[in-house]
């Protein structure tokens, strides 16, 4: 069996949870089962694409390379447009030629595109082959006004739902989403967990004076249903109550203005600080050396964090809505996170309750076991052979 993969998630992230889910089921499904990969990923920053026989990576033609004995205001501008008219290299374009031309060839029996852009069909449906979507979430129809794109992302994920031969979910909550907002057909969805890419490797660093500090930790996105604008209200007077407690944001950019506006209005400037990270390994440290890790988000499909924290032994405050309880099982200490009450006493029972703490890290240990990339792989080639056989 021959799958083609298109390059649409690793021109859009340098790493994230949609890319790592990609390349961690592409290695494995190349490796461990019966499965051919092409795709055109010709071109990419992305960090997970180490493997370089599955993606030999071309040097693209960037703005550095143009003339660049010769800078005036307004070059990226007329770099860009020579770009779009052709008139200059364009990875982005030519990847496009590249699944296009791959897909006219028709020497494959399953296409995956990797995100929602509905490009391809027209040529697609020429040739009369399927192809399957992976769902992540509904976050964009849950909440529209989050996202200026929202109707976009909405309209291409539509058409792609109304025409893939069947589609991925990445937990049982984000395919009763589907259900209820697209009726899509419940046989031909197939329920398949993600992993955890973080070794269980439990040596950690303490010489640096960032870990000797007891610390929550918070990573990734901050905006939006991310929620951590209300979540850092409703735990402000932990800070009071525990003098030495401390907040870590790690990744998701540095604090915008009106953060650090918050911040200070609460009173909490040099309790509340943001960490960049370059690795697993990087932020692994920071899991394994927290008192806590807690995730405030009002909506996710699956919570790759969760499956993180667990790896790094370390206890779990979290919301008690859409994926969490079904990834978390009863690993975690939840709160309902549009209750600032609930926030703060389920926050404050964790950090004053050691023995409870440790309860759930064993459950923790217990939980990560139902979930690998080995056998998110296996749930995939599984789906794959379900729709190659018919």
């Amino acid at each position: 069996m021959k799958v083609l993969y298109d390059h649409q998630i690793f021109s859009m992230q340098n790493f994230g949870g949609i890319s790592r889910y990609f390349y961690e089921n592409i290695i494995r499904l190349r490796k461990n089962f019966d499965v051919e990969i092409d795709h055109s990923i010709l071109y990419s920053s992305n960090e997970y694409l180490i493997d370089r026989t599955i993606f030999p990576l071309e040097k693209p033609y960037g703005f550095q390379d143009w003339i660049p004995w010769i800078q005036f205001r307004g070059k990226y501008r007329i770099f860009r447009l020579m770009q779009i008219l052709g008139l200059l290299p364009d990875p982005k374009s030519r990847m496009n030629k590249e699944i296009l031309r791959k897909i006219e060839r028709s020497d494959f029996d399953l296409f995956h595109p990797t995100y929602y852009s509905s490009y391809f069909l027209k040529n697609l449906r020429k040739i009369r082959k399927p192809f399957v979507l992976t769902v992540y979430d509904l976050i964009h129809e849950k909440f529209p006004s989050y996202f200026p794109d929202a109707n976009d992302v909405i309209r291409n994920k539509k058409i792609l739902i109304e025409n893939a031969v069947g589609i991925i979910a990445i937990s049982e909550n984000t395919k009763s989403d589907l259900i209820q907002f697209y009726n899509f057909p419940e046989n031909k969805i197939k329920v398949v967990y993600l992993g955890s890419s973080f070794s269980s490797d439990l040596k950690t660093n303490k010489n640096s004076n960032l870990f000797k500090k007891e610390y929550l930790l918070f990573t990734g996105n901050r905006s939006h249903y991310k929620n951590f604008s209300f979540f850092l209200k409703s735990i402000q007077t932990l800070f009071k109550e525990f003098p030495s407690l401390q907040l870590y944001c790690v990744g998701g950019g540095s604090f915008q203005k009106e953060e650090i506006v918050l911040v200070e209005e609460l009173g909490l400037t040099g309790r509340v600080e943001q960490f960049h990270f370059e690795s697993d390994d990087e932020l692994s440290e920071y899991y394994k050396n927290a008192l806590l890790f807690v995730f405030p988000s009002r909506y996710e499909g699956f919570g790759i964090p969760l499956l993180e924290a667990f790896s790094c032994r370390t206890p779990v405050v979290c919301s008690e809505t859409s994926s969490f309880p079904e990834v978390a099982g009863d690993a975690a200490f939840y709160f309902d996170p549009d209750s600032k009450e609930s926030i703060y006493e389920s926050v404050k029972e964790a950090i004053l309750s050691p023995e409870k703490r440790k309860e759930k890290i064993q459950n923790g240990i217990r939980q990560i076991n139902q979930f690998s990339w080995d056998k998110s792989a296996k749930g995939t080639f599984e789906f794959y052979q379900s729709i190659h056989k018919g």
